[in-house]
């Protein structure tokens, strides 16, 4: 490799950078259920919605994985861009159940085309550089800069509802995606030890996940694992600005607390590394689901307004979670298979997300937002113990 192409592959790291805090500038993330709801859709058809949104991903999932696999991470990510920059200005006009269903298509599909392929970009440009074993600390700081950018547009977010509308934040989003799409079209391809296959994608695609589900135990448990983790913490995100709202937080300082969300989660993100050598891979992955479920049960049963720091121990958990469980799977596929197996762990994530949505819309139709809250704690525990069980006891992991 030249030093020319040494520096282009490298410019890829800072890139990536940049990407992650465009993404990050998200002005209607503190209202954006409040938002659905002002505009003829009630909180179950919300979780409804996620519904919708989650399983758009899932669909799109694995051929945009192995799409990246195929034709290349940068392609991926262009695609991913566009998707996200027609939802966003379709977004800005939305009224209805029905628009709100076609935006979350167009941005679940966007999420699909970057799921795997950002992480599977930055760890092959690492690695033609000889820089592999830096990935979980430059992938959590990207994910510190990505969280942390959330929060400052946050803050301006809640502003921005509160003198102008609601409406007026997904307005001032709508640059931000553009840039997005340039930053991609810049990227540079990093060179790959081959490509596994240009036809017959489908065939090739169910005989990786044969691989994963029945001939590696390590994998199958960790994308069981992660699945899970994800679909319970991630689950109470349409919830926030209601329960914000039952507690009477002023609609001014939504963004302000999401920002402080963020906070925890880009520090979880940025010292994960140093939080898991320091206590240990396996008790790590045993702590998270019983944090998930005390703070969603203690939310349920305090409902006032310092019942919102229970949500910190669900943004620790968001943050360590991913670039826990990327590392883990990184080491344990080769380049050509990476992105193809990081979004089969993301499909699967995704799927548990919706049925634990299903649960949650379903409880909302015939119970109080807290008594569901109390419910999906308990259920977040007894799945912990279950976890706990077959990592320590059965040695799984």
């Amino acid at each position: 490799m030249t030093i020319l192409q040494k520096g282009e592959i490298n410019s890829n790291i800072r890139k990536m950078y940049l990407f992650k805090i465009f993404s990050g500038v998200v002005f209607f993330a503190p209202i954006a259920m409040l938002f659905k709801g002002d505009n003829n859709v009630d909180l179950s058809e919300i979780f409804y919605l996620q519904i919708v949104f989650a399983m758009s991903m899932v669909l799109f999932e694995v051929p945009t994985g192995y799409f990246a696999d195929i034709y290349g991470r940068r392609a991926s990510m262009i695609a991913g861009a566009i998707s996200q920059s027609i939802g966003i200005i379709a977004y800005s006009f939305s009224y209805g159940f029905g628009n709100f269903m076609i935006v979350d298509i167009l941005m679940g599909l966007g999420v699909a085309l970057y799921s795997g392929a950002n992480s599977a970009l930055v760890y092959e440009s690492l690695k033609e550089t000889n820089q592999e074993l830096e990935y979980k600390k430059i992938w959590g700081n990207m994910q510190f800069y990505n969280v942390m950018t959330v929060g400052v547009s946050s803050v301006i977010g809640g502003v921005i509802a509160n003198y102008f509308g609601m409406r007026y934040t997904i307005y001032a989003s709508v640059p931000f995606y553009f840039l997005m799409l340039l930053v991609a079209f810049s990227f540079k391809e990093p060179q790959r030890t081959k490509v596994i296959i240009t036809k017959g994608y489908g065939k090739a695609f169910f005989k990786e996940v044969k691989r994963v589900l029945l001939e590696s135990q390590a994998l199958r448990w960790i994308i069981l694992y992660s699945g899970v983790v994800l679909a319970l913490n991630q689950s109470i995100y349409p919830a926030y600005q209601y329960y914000f709202k039952a507690v009477d937080l002023d609609l001014l300082y939504f963004g302000l607390v999401f920002a402080l969300f963020q906070v925890v989660s880009a520090f979880s993100s940025k010292y994960a590394h140093k939080a898991e050598d320091r206590i240990g891979e396996r008790r790590v992955l045993i702590l998270l689901p019983f944090m998930v479920g005390l703070s969603f049960f203690m939310m349920g049963y305090y409902v006032v307004l310092w019942g919102i720091l229970f949500v910190f121990f669900q943004q620790f958990v968001r943050g360590f979670r991913s670039v826990v469980v990327n590392d883990y799977i990184n080491k344990l596929v080769n380049s050509e298979q990476r992105a193809t197996i990081l979004s089969v762990e993301s499909l699967f994530g995704k799927l548990m997300y919706s049925l634990i949505l299903l649960i949650w819309g379903l409880s909302l139709e015939f119970v109080s937002l807290a008594q569901t809250l109390q419910y999906m704690g308990l259920l977040a525990l007894v799945v912990g113990g279950v976890i706990g069980y077959f990592i320590v006891i059965k040695g799984k992991l």
